[in-house]
């Protein structure tokens, strides 16, 4: 009698295990059809979520991730570098296009219900919910580049004679700010380039209910604007509130003979090099006194351009009214005009502080501003919130 090896015996047991094991595999699985494998893995088409955003919370393909929140909120993890579209529901919407966020790891974006919102303005109705939008928490994050807000309504709860506008709400000066929009039917987009509070509110001017391939726009700002008609900046004014820089207040006026201040100066003039010279938002650092400011990330990065250089005890004085040669001077270093070879010859020149000299020179002689008819330039003089627009727009001409 022979044996065999243990070696070749342990094989032969485990090959006829496996023999075993193979069998019962087939038998048990059930049939595919004709020349396909046994097993198959499905995947939904990239955009099937998309097919009905009026009872899907959804993020396109750049959002890694989404965590719902019944019908008040939703939270989507985006990529920077990919951007996506969050919705909530169909109701409130933005689609973030790639390179608008910061950075470059991904971030939270939010979309929730304020259950207690602000009061809306006397006389004007909101059509459905305020929303607040956030990145990473954070209810005031200002964009690279501009998104677009989605806000739906129903054309039946609109008052007579009215029709739907986009506000966003001033934290700071507890107020609504109207943006208008493009109305489509059932929904109305703005462009935005910052996160807060938003709403659709019904305003007087009606527009008819609007075709899918007819689509009016809502009254823009600048015709809204109840009191710049006639004013010597009024087209100045328009203009710049077409580009998106600056907006009325929420009673419709602009108040162009107003004073303005440090930080609303800044905050124009660093939108304008965003929407027209192409910069960014670069928060390097702040002022001492800055850090809670509503226009911090602003004056930021007005200061990391070398725009604004604030006080000799680090301070900015952001709520500081502006006067005309530090107007100047800011506007100076933001488009870097050619330096004027000798100073302009004011009346009032020797009011011009010494370290401003050079800023209004230059600031004169490439046009960016002048002076008044009884040949002075009021260097220590408050600068209006229309010559500070008209300036702004000036200086973007001599880039």
């Amino acid at each position: 009698m022979q044996f065999m090896q243990p070696e070749r015996k342990l094989k032969r047991k485990m090959f006829v295990s496996c023999l075993i094991l193979l069998c019962s595999f087939l038998w048990l699985a059930p049939p595919g059809p004709a020349g396909a494998a046994t097993e198959e893995i499905t995947q939904a088409a990239p955009d099937e979520t998309k097919a009905n955003p009026a009872t899907t919370n959804d993020a396109d393909a750049g959002a890694a991730g989404s965590q719902e929140v019944g019908d008040t909120g939703i939270e989507v993890l985006v990529a920077p570098v990919a951007g996506a579209t969050v919705s909530l529901n169909g109701i409130a919407a933005v689609n973030i296009p790639a390179g608008a966020l910061n950075g470059t790891a991904e971030l939270p974006i939010a979309i929730h219900k304020v259950t207690d919102p602000p009061s809306p303005p006397q006389g004007y109705k909101l059509l459905d919910s305020v929303f607040e939008f956030t990145v990473g928490g954070e209810t005031s994050y200002n964009f690279a580049k501009p998104v677009t807000l989605t806000l739906s309504y129903l054309w039946d709860s609109l008052p007579t004679g009215q029709t739907p506008a986009v506000h966003y709400y001033d934290e700071a000066d507890s107020k609504w700010v109207s943006l208008g929009g493009t109305i489509y039917p059932d929904t109305v987009e703005v462009t935005v380039d910052h996160f807060t509070k938003y709403g659709l509110f019904a305003l007087k001017g009606l527009v008819d209910r609007p075709a899918p391939d007819t689509v009016p726009d809502a009254p823009s700002p600048q015709d809204a604007l109840t009191d710049i008609a006639g004013h010597w900046a009024e087209n100045n004014i328009k203009e710049m509130v077409t580009l998106g820089v600056i907006s009325g207040y929420p009673d419709s006026s602009f108040r162009p003979d107003a004073p303005i201040t440090r930080a609303e100066f800044a905050t124009f003039l660093v939108k304008a090099m965003i929407k027209s010279m192409g910069y960014t938002l670069e928060a390097e650092r702040g002022f001492d006194d800055t850090s809670e400011h509503w226009a911090a990330l602003y004056i930021a990065s007005a200061f990391s351009y070398g725009v604004v250089s604030g006080y000799d005890d680090k301070t900015f004085g952001p709520d500081d009214t502006i006067n005309r040669e530090q107007m100047a001077a800011m506007l100076v270093r933001a488009v870097e005009p050619a330096p004027a070879a000798e100073g302009p010859q004011f009346a009032d020149s020797r009011s011009i502080s010494d370290w401003a000299g050079d800023g209004v020179a230059a600031a004169v002689k490439s046009g960016i501003m002048t002076g008044y008819p009884d040949n002075t330039f009021a260097p220590q003089g408050k600068a209006t919130r229309a010559e500070a627009v008209t300036a702004i727009l000036n200086a973007l001409k001599t880039v």
